[in-house]
């Protein structure tokens, strides 16, 4: 089970092809958190105020992002282990290791409720039973990490490329009518910057 996330790793681990680690990679645009958040953000401001938003992010993290992963590409270690060897020391390794963990315990919780609720819409299913499936289905696939993770991207991606552009299809079509589908209550223009308003008062 080990996969080497939190130490370096050594030659005989790093056989993976550049094939297999790009389709795992592409776990970045499959997650429907990614989406939901992004129609968040366009509902409450507009599209060119989220576009704007979104380029600005962009232009700001992407280089850093790069910068990051070419070292820890050349020097085969993970983010903790990068930072530590920057001069941070085993606090700031500790910190980091953290920080992340946070971080994606939110980001699954998140993902896994979209996945829940997507099972309910489609079975009738009760949310919380839903929540029992999808958990169970989805813990013993992470168990061996990459190992497992980069076989069963290739194993799924042609049906994930079919189903996720059945999905933006069906989004943006107009007016698209979908048993699957079920908005809440609409906006009123501006309502999201009313709601900022209401909290930034309070």
């Amino acid at each position: 089970m080990a996969d080497y996330s939190l130490r370096y790793t050594p030659a005989s681990f790093r056989k993976c092809s550049p094939w297999m680690v790009f389709l795992s990679c592409l776990v970045g645009i499959s997650a429907m958190a990614g989406y939901a958040l992004d129609a968040a953000f366009v509902n409450a401001f507009g599209f060119a105020s989220a576009l704007i938003g979104f380029l600005v992010a962009a232009a700001v993290t992407l280089p850093r992002t790069l910068v990051i992963a070419f070292a820890i590409t050349r020097r085969h270690v993970d983010i903790g282990l990068l930072t530590r060897g920057s001069g941070f020391g085993y606090l700031g390794s500790t910190l980091t290791s953290l920080v992340y963990a946070t971080y994606m315990l939110i980001f699954l919780a998140y993902e896994g409720a979209i996945m829940a609720q997507a099972v309910t819409a489609l079975t009738g299913l009760g949310l919380r039973l839903s929540y029992v499936v999808v958990s169970a289905v989805m813990i013993p696939l992470t168990l061996y990490g990459m190992t497992f993770g980069s076989k069963f991207q290739a194993w799924t991606w042609p049906l994930w490329i079919a189903l996720i552009g059945l999905a933006i299809g069906t989004a943006t079509v107009r007016r698209a009518r979908s048993p699957l589908r079920r908005p809440g209550p609409a906006l009123p223009r501006g309502g999201g910057h009313r709601r900022l308003g209401g909290l930034k008062g309070s």
